[in-house]
């Protein structure tokens, strides 16, 4: 799956107009939630939060699902 951000970036460049963009990510499953259903299948490492970064989701949504601890660990480069 992928973040919101890339989700909103895909709609925008194949030229999806804002309302109709705004009211498709309204209806996906929230973020934190998809992001912690990839942390329960690929486990809970730097690993995951850097892809979960990778695919556009945010940083809060990473954190939630992952842990500070280990998507900071990702950001230092541990």
């Amino acid at each position: 799956g992928q973040g919101d951000e890339a989700i909103r970036f895909d709609l925008e460049a194949s030229g999806v107009e804002a309302e109709a963009l705004e009211a498709a990510l309204g209806a996906l499953v929230p973020e934190a939630e998809r992001a912690r259903a990839i942390v329960a299948r690929s486990g809970r490492t730097a690993k995951t939060a850097a892809q979960l970064a990778r695919k556009g989701f945010s940083e809060e949504s990473v954190e939630a699902a992952v842990g500070c601890d280990i998507a900071g660990a990702d950001e230092r480069g541990v």
